[in-house]
């Protein structure tokens, strides 16, 4: 009975601490900036996502899952090259950040890959993620999509 008791008290402080509102972190010391996720190429249903995951926790943290209203099915991926200087892409199971540092997840590094996408997304949508890390902790943010043809502004 005791023990019961205790872990709805848990529950009821966790729930008491989470913020009402946030649009860029719900989770404490993790912050998510520099987001985009790529606009689809006509007739395909697969996009990535490339964003800063910054952990300002003293312990490392880990990014096991993200998921997404747009997709069933998102990945964390990571490009690397092979002694051959080929680029290969294979699943990670999670992403780790170190404490008090930042990973960014780039073209072609580690990132996010979304399958199986119900319609294309176009380039000034607003795509709500969450970001699901090894505690259990969430974050839940809103990325922008870009256009593929990467706009330069300053020189044409």
């Amino acid at each position: 009975m005791i023990l019961r008791l205790k872990s709805w008290f848990l529950v009821f402080f966790t729930l008491l601490s989470l913020p009402a509102f946030s649009e860029n972190s719900v989770f404490e010391g993790v912050e998510i900036s520099q987001g985009h996720i790529r606009e689809t190429i006509p007739g395909t249903s697969i996009s990535s996502a490339y964003l800063t995951i910054h952990n300002t926790h003293q312990q490392v943290i880990k990014l096991i899952a993200v998921t997404s209203k747009v997709s069933p099915r998102l990945e964390l991926h990571e490009h690397s090259m092979t002694e051959s200087g080929m680029m290969k892409m294979r699943q990670v199971p999670y992403i780790t950040i170190p404490a008090n540092s930042e990973v960014t997840l780039k073209p072609a590094g580690l990132h996010i890959m979304i399958f199986e996408l119900t319609k294309g997304l176009m380039a000034g949508e607003q795509i709500p993620l969450t970001f699901i890390f090894e505690n259990q902790q969430v974050v839940n943010i809103t990325l922008p999509v870009q256009s593929i043809k990467q706009r330069h502004h300053h020189h044409h």
